[in-house]
């Protein structure tokens, strides 16, 4: 019994019973936050490995803590209205469950002997290096690949794949794709189908994917040869793509455009060539970042920061399981495509 308990961990006994970390915490420390049923099962399984609870030592009364990884700085990732909605949602779960919400910073913030002790981990984005060890924590993976722990994941491929088919579910004319983070580059280009899905994995690369098989299946072709880079999504730089994208002959007859900002500068350069929307042009969006200010937009909205937020925590005080979760981006129509 003593050898077991040696080996034992709020981790492994959590993987054994299928449930998070803060579900074996709770059923030792707060009772009241679990079925009668639920409680009693763990417990059982616990006596039978021998595991006698979580270590609290000097931190016995200290509130549970939920840490969250953040994908850059602290100040540009608070910056981002996404991440403020994230940590609303959080926030709602939190305080129902009487928690406190630590904000890391990516860089400085990934090693396991920095990562402060946290009841569970949100990674938000996070591109760094990962953890050398987890901590005695379960983990969630928010729009990003933590190996070996649960993730919840906007379908970029199955967004981008709507979007195309319904832009082309009239017949007749071309499509061109105005694209995010397709190259390392800090100038708007064409690029190539193959060179541009070099970044396998990426979320603009499956956006892409996305696009390519749905313009192939509603059968005008993959626009291999109508494919653009754009650095960002500054004015400057959407009006430059989209203008290249309308000179060529023929003029392509649908813009998929990688974020609403870029369709936005599509519907005013449109309006000022005298073409008329969706006549002449049809445009589409993606993210719902301006669907207030250009109610006429066509746009895919993703399951709100807000949702993710709230999913997350859930997952990870037990009520849901700890498994991964694919969310699609619904199709918004608007006057730009309807």
């Amino acid at each position: 019994m003593q050898d077991n308990n040696k080996k034992m961990t709020i981790v492994t006994m959590a993987q054994r019973l299928e449930v998070s970390t803060a579900t074996i915490s709770n059923a030792f420390n707060r009772p009241d936050q679990l079925s009668a049923e639920l409680r009693e099962r763990i417990l059982d399984e616990c006596r039978r490995s021998g595991y006698g609870g979580p270590r609290r030592g000097r931190q016995k009364s200290r509130r549970p803590v939920l840490g969250l990884v953040l994908e850059g700085a602290l100040g540009d990732s608070l910056g981002n209205p996404e991440t403020g909605a994230l940590i609303r949602g959080l926030s709602e779960e939190l305080d129902r469950q009487q928690y406190s919400l630590l904000l890391l910073s990516g860089p400085g913030s990934n090693t396991g002997a920095q990562l402060p002790v946290v009841d569970g981990l949100i990674y938000w984005r996070f591109g760094g290096r990962r953890l050398d060890r987890l901590p005695e924590a379960s983990v969630v993976a928010l729009e990003c690949n933590v190996p070996g722990c649960s993730s919840i994941r906007i379908d970029h491929y199955a967004g981008g794949r709507l979007a195309a088919r319904h832009g082309m579910k009239l017949a007749g004319g071309s499509a061109a794709i105005l694209g995010l983070g397709l190259l390392d580059s800090d100038r708007v280009c064409r690029v190539r189908e193959a060179e541009a899905l070099a970044r396998d994995g990426d979320r603009w690369q499956q956006r892409l994917r996305g696009y390519l098989d749905g313009l192939q299946e509603a059968g005008v072709g993959r626009a291999r040869e109508r494919i653009w880079h754009l650095p960002g999504t500054a004015p400057s730089v959407a009006r430059q793509a989209v203008s290249e994208a309308l000179d060529c002959n023929p003029r392509p007859r649908l813009l998929l455009c990688m974020d609403d900002r870029i369709a936005a500068i599509a519907l005013e350069v449109a309006a000022e060539r005298g073409l008329q929307v969706p006549h002449d042009l049809r445009v589409i969006g993606f993210g719902n970042a301006v669907a207030q200010g250009e109610p006429e937009l066509t746009t895919l909205v993703p399951a709100p920061a807000e949702e993710r937020g709230r999913l997350a925590a859930r997952m990870l005080f037990g009520e849901i399981p700890l498994q991964d979760q694919l969310l699609t981006p619904k199709l918004l129509p608007g006057r730009s495509c309807p």
